[in-house]
């Protein structure tokens, strides 16, 4: 599946495989300047040694793998062995999730973060939903934000019961690791935002 997108997100990085393309190319620098910085920093650091285009291909499947072990762990905690194998083959049955993530572009990666995020959940894993977070604001923003709310409803809103994993933290710490994380996804976002 070819994702149009891919144009902007993509082709630009071809000037860190070729140095004879797109030098003096101002859209290219624009839409450089503008993506997150986790991905630009993946797809810069990749071009050096081969291909963008080639990492674009690969990516949807390893971070399909990523949704399709965090899917299985997930269900496998809520409702035992066949829930997690179910779960795991209804993802497979499904053409959205790769589609979603087809072209390898900073949307790739909403999917797996939130995958993620829910299995920190069920695991009782803050620290795991504070990495998302901080992930998310690093490579599709708009998750960053989903699960840095995720992370503050968990810390700071439900009973000490419901909050597995952090039960015996005091409000100090809770309220200091969301703050942290907080200012850790606005630290992240600082340069795409000014470029």
């Amino acid at each position: 599946q070819f994702n149009d997108d891919s144009r902007q997100q993509i082709w630009p990085f071809l000037r860190y495989y070729d140095s004879a393309l797109f030098q003096d190319d101002y859209i290219a620098t624009y839409y450089l300047d503008c993506l997150p910085i986790g991905y630009k920093g993946l797809y810069r650091s990749w071009s050096a040694i081969g291909d963008p285009r080639v990492l674009s291909k690969v990516i949807p499947y390893l971070l399909l793998l990523v949704v399709l072990a965090s899917v299985g762990v997930t269900s496998r905690k809520l409702g035992g062995r066949i829930a997690g194998w179910g779960a795991v083959a209804l993802c497979l049955s499904s053409s959205y999730f790769l589609g979603r993530m087809s072209g390898g572009l900073p949307r790739s990666f909403a999917l797996p973060l939130l995958a993620v995020t829910a299995m920190a959940l069920t695991l009782g894993r803050a620290m795991l939903i504070a990495l998302t977070a901080c992930l998310g604001a690093a490579f599709y923003p708009p998750v960053g934000v989903v699960c840095g709310l995720v992370l503050a409803v968990y810390l700071l809103l439900l009973r000490t019961g419901n909050r597995r994993g952090a039960e015996d933290w005091s409000f100090k710490k809770r309220f200091a690791i969301v703050l942290i994380t907080a200012g850790l996804c606005v630290l992240i976002l600082l340069p795409p935002m000014i470029g």
